[in-house]
């Protein structure tokens, strides 16, 4: 009735309406962005970073894009700038680590803005073997040690065979250290400049709470505490620059919004060619798929009319393409003309049975019509079974079934006392 479909038509509107709101909830959120990680180019929430992609990418001449692959597998410009905001020390892997430095060497300027190193995380220094306990230290002092590289982690006893885990601060000996007088969540400390180059300001807000220490003279400290304390510094590598930070704030949308430094944005991007935003490390990376590859070619159409094709061959197994016939059940139907059961079965018998062996099957279903009587026709049946041996000792082009089954009905039609009973023989001739 009419009045039944009221229901499923509300219940339809309603899953709707309902799938309509969570599609709308889940882009709202992947618009805000807050479903990423803090300081990443995708969040455009006060935490992130997007603020400062979009306005990259406006300048003209300047390339701006995301990393989506780890580092180790893009290859990086000579004239680029990678950011890697709030990037722990620990995650990066000693691949990466030693692809930064072929670009850097090659002329691009890597940025990395440490976070505070958390509780648990820090890797106590492998314990020395027995060997190594018992052995008394050597007295050869003359000969000088040899200084460790920069950029490759060595043991701190020659024996030793166990590696730290890669680290972007111990590649460069560097450590990081708690401020003396940290900021307060409400009012962030004032750092100053030292001997900084000229589009750097001379204060700029701080909302870090570590410093870097064991700074070699390579390095140089660009912004420190009243203490002393270097809090952002850098180093030229090769033809690049290596520059590390430990506060992300003055990149983030609040920042720009709210207390923009345009003097470090500008030392910060300097003469580079292209920007890189780096967001492996927050865990978003592309996972090559079939789409993925799709995507990338424009092979839309092609994955349509495969669709399409598939579709067809779904709908041809499953529905024939010839119209079904129409059965005749009306009473005075004739019959169609040509071979009747008869003759299909002898056509059948003639393909699958050899000549001999329908002989013998002949003779043994007319002693099966004998019965009890078998016996008084045991001469006949011996003298039938000669004639079928006779013919199957003769080649096969001069073997001559018909004869032979002729030769048998003569022989067996001689007992005239059968005739007419159900012995009588009722073999059909072909």
């Amino acid at each position: 009735m009419p009045g039944n479909k009221a229901p499923i038509f509300f219940a339809l509107v309603l899953g709707s309406l309902f799938c309509y709101g969570i599609v709308h909830l889940l882009l709202m959120r992947f618009t805000v962005g807050d479903v990423y990680p803090p300081y990443s180019s995708l969040r455009s929430d006060p935490v992130g970073a997007e603020v400062l992609h979009d306005s990259l990418k406006l300048i003209p001449n300047l390339s701006v894009e995301r990393l989506l692959r780890p580092i180790d597998d893009v290859a990086i410009p000579d004239q680029a700038l990678v950011l890697f905001l709030n990037a722990p020390a620990e995650d990066f892997s000693a691949p990466q680590l030693d692809s930064l430095e072929h670009a850097m060497v090659s002329g691009a300027h890597v940025f990395v803005s440490v976070p505070p190193p958390k509780r648990g995380r820090r890797t106590p220094p492998p314990k020395p073997s027995v060997v190594d306990q018992e052995s008394p230290p050597s007295d050869d002092r003359s000969s000088p040690s040899p200084e460790p590289s920069p950029t490759h982690d060595t043991p701190d006893r020659p024996g030793q065979s166990t590696r730290r885990p890669p680290n972007l601060l111990r590649r460069w000996k560097l450590e990081t250290t708690s401020l003396q007088s940290p900021p307060s969540a409400a009012e962030p400390r004032q750092v100053l400049s030292q001997d900084s180059p000229s589009p750097l300001p001379v204060t700029i807000p701080w909302h870090g709470t570590h410093a870097f220490s064991e700074l070699d003279e390579d390095w140089q400290a660009l912004y420190a505490t009243d203490d002393s304390e270097p809090v952002l510094i850098t180093r030229r590598v090769g033809s690049g620059r290596l520059s590390l930070s430990t506060d992300t704030y003055l990149l983030s949308n609040e920042a720009l919004l709210q207390d923009r430094q345009p003097g470090l944005l500008a030392w910060l991007v300097g003469d580079s060619q292209a920007v890189l935003f780096d967001e492996t490390h927050f865990g978003i990376a592309i996972q090559p798929g079939v789409m993925t590859f799709v995507r990338s070619h424009r092979l839309h159409l092609a994955l349509l009319a495969l669709l399409g094709l598939a579709a067809l061959f779904v709908w041809r197994a499953t529905n024939s393409l010839v119209p079904p016939c129409a059965e005749d059940t009306s009473s005075d139907a004739t019959p169609q003309i040509g071979r009747d059961s008869a003759d299909a079965l002898t056509n059948l018998v003639a393909r699958s049975l050899p000549p001999l062996k329908a002989l013998e099957q002949c003779l043994t279903e007319f002693e099966t019509t004998l019965g009890q009587r078998a016996s008084d026709w045991s001469g006949e049946l011996a003298e039938a079974r000669k004639l079928i041996q006779d013919e199957r000792s003769q080649p096969a082009r001069k073997r001559k079934p018909a004869e032979c089954y002729n030769a048998m009905q003569r022989l067996l039609q001689k007992r005239n006392t059968f005739a007419g009973s159900k012995g009588k023989s009722n073999i059909v001739s072909r």
